[in-house]
């Protein structure tokens, strides 16, 4: 099937890391899909929670945020963060407030972005610790990947193997899903996991 977009659909995505922004700048010029970004490289993650819960007040009686043009808004987070930082249960609080507005999503991977690249190649159903062991992993399939000096086409670079890291994506969701129904807490599943396929597909990229 070729590509379904959405006709005038309006998408913010706000973003903490380096890795994530130059993969979705490559994407927007790639693909020619529009959409707006504000990498808060030094804005945390729960202050970018805390922006789009604040829009949500904007207009109460439809539950939807109304800031700007936009009719989607998507905030992507490492939950390495989150968990290096002990902001777990802060962070999880504020994402239930995020979730009762209609047009905003939570995006998150665990433990870094570097977990969806990974999953152009393969699923790592092994728990990982955190991000610098993930870039381990990734450095198995491209052995000069360097977090801080990723190439600037790094989309297109990946695009070919974009269905296996879709699918793989998928699959991780249900490999948490189910570890957490053996008994280990949230807060303490190490299993990797990527939910990026969520935003891939809002934006029409689902074939």
């Amino acid at each position: 099937m070729g590509k379904q977009r959405s006709e005038k659909k309006q998408i913010l995505v706000y973003c903490d890391g380096e890795t994530e922004k130059l993969y979705l700048k490559d994407l927007k010029k790639y693909d020619h899909i529009p959409f707006s970004m504000r990498p808060n490289l030094k804005l945390a993650t729960l202050k970018a929670l805390e922006k789009i819960k604040d829009m949500a007040e904007i207009d109460k009686s439809t539950s939807k945020l109304t800031i700007e043009e936009h009719s989607q808004v998507y905030c992507i987070v490492d939950l390495d963060q989150i968990h290096n930082q002990s902001l777990y249960t802060d962070y999880q609080n504020l994402v239930n407030e995020v979730q009762k507005i209609d047009n905003a999503t939570v995006i998150e991977l665990y433990p870094c972005f570097e977990t969806w690249i990974k999953f152009h190649y393969e699923i790592v159903n092994k728990p990982i610790s955190n991000c610098k062991a993930m870039e381990m992993e990734v450095k198995k399939n491209i052995p000069n990947y360097i977090k801080a000096r990723c190439p600037a086409k790094l989309y297109e670079y990946l695009k070919p193997n974009l269905n296996t890291a879709i699918s793989n994506s998928k699959q991780s969701i249900k490999n948490r899903s189910r570890a957490i129904s053996l008994g280990t807490r949230i807060q303490n599943c190490k299993v990797p996991f990527s939910e990026f396929h969520i935003l891939l597909e809002s934006i029409g990229l689902n074939r």
